[in-house]
């Protein structure tokens, strides 16, 4: 068990705090779908369904087993050995075995009394975990307990920062939501009621070369591409957009039951975050889900990641309203990197509105990394550097 000052979870931090996101008060964010932070790889339920992986318990008045060790919602690492003792709340009750599971996957048995089981963490994933024990009594009866624990990363972060290679122009009236390189051009998808858009612009000179506007009562998130289509989130209408990416025609739509935020893909699924600190991997035709993490560094879950991009195996992701982008390893969930773009943007002279930090692209040909802002005058291309 991770030692006293981190024995506390974490609370989400005030979604009031977020209000600056559409300059609307009462924004909430919704509670998170998944109870695991960690789903099997080979689930294919959708987005929209509240019970992936949740295992059957039998509804009783008392269970006839409960958790001595560890406590509810005590904090661990990837790699613990994490020690499990589960004792009959019934003494009169022959408890024959118990097994113990997480994710739909056994992780310990126990055949005897005191059922003990030690889980070797090594292969978690973080965040919060649901253990659940199923005892086994009277031959044909059983009952189910759980606890949850939460799972931390085994590491520290590492720390970045940058260089700026070159800037260019950026429309400042983009209220840039997302954003992806491909053959050239950036595909930018930009936010708020009555201006969102989707579009395709030149780099080098910030000329839009071709563009949607969406209906004023959508408000435009993240967008990613595979294939010929291009995918676009939106924040409360709980609906994506499916375009051909070369006319940029409506083709299909799909919905989700969580806010979108920002989505991008590892060119065999959908990657997309909507605001809380968990991922969701989707399919790339049915944008079914195929499993969740739950992002966390060595402290504590990541809340209010934002937009995405997929760089060389990694997920790189915007923290609204901070200035730093986390990198994330998109199996284990843990942040392995923290890179600061404090005071990349001068502001001197400049007198128009800007926001905040948002919007990621990779040039994979070129090994080149953008990044904005919503309402930025620049686009940066930046060289990121390990701190010493």
């Amino acid at each position: 068990m991770i030692t006293d000052e981190l024995t506390r979870i974490p609370t989400a931090p005030n979604p009031v705090s977020l209000q600056s996101r559409c300059f609307l008060p009462g924004f909430l964010i919704p509670a998170v779908l998944l109870l695991s932070a960690c789903t099997n790889e080979n689930s294919t339920k959708p987005l929209n369904n509240t019970n992936n992986n949740k295992e059957v318990i039998t509804e009783i008045a008392e269970s006839v087993i409960k958790f001595t060790a560890p406590l509810n919602n005590e904090k661990y690492r990837i790699g613990d050995k994490i020690p499990f003792l589960v004792n009959p709340a019934d003494e009169k009750i022959k408890i024959d075995s118990i097994v113990f599971t997480n994710n739909g996957q056994v992780i310990g048995k126990s055949s005897s009394s005191p059922f003990t089981m030690t889980w070797n963490a090594g292969d978690a994933c973080t965040g919060n975990q649901k253990i659940f024990a199923t005892a086994y009594f009277n031959k044909d009866k059983k009952e189910t307990t759980e606890i949850n624990i939460l799972i931390l990363s085994d590491e520290s972060p590492k720390t970045y920062t940058y260089k700026i290679v070159k800037a260019y122009p950026h429309d400042p009236e983009a209220y840039t939501q997302g954003l992806y390189f491909e053959k050239g051009f950036l595909f930018e998808g930009t936010g708020e009621w009555g201006t969102s858009s989707l579009r395709k612009v030149k780099p080098e000179t910030g000329e839009i070369i071709k563009s949607l506007n969406l209906p004023d009562d959508i408000f435009g998130e993240g967008i990613a591409s595979v294939g010929n289509k291009i995918i676009q989130l939106t924040w409360k209408s709980n609906q994506g957009f499916v375009y051909d990416k070369e006319t940029f025609r409506q083709i299909n739509k799909f919905n989700y039951s969580t806010e979108g935020w920002g989505i991008t893909t590892d060119g065999k699924r959908y990657i997309m975050s909507d605001g809380t600190a968990y991922l969701y991997f989707l399919d790339p035709e049915t944008f079914s889900q195929i499993r969740s993490i739950e992002v966390c560094n060595d402290i504590e879950p990541v809340y209010y990641l934002n937009e995405l991009e997929y760089i060389k195996g990694e997920i790189w992701a915007n923290v609204y309203q901070e200035n730093y982008i986390v990198r994330i390893d998109p199996e284990s969930g843990k942040v392995l990197g923290k890179v600061d773009f404090s005071g990349i943007l001068d502001l001197r002279g400049y007198t128009k509105r800007v926001d905040v930090l948002n919007g990621i692209a990779w040039d994979a040909k070129g090994n080149r990394i953008f990044i904005t802002g919503k309402w930025w005058p620049k686009l940066f291309e930046v060289e990121v550097i390990e701190k010493k």
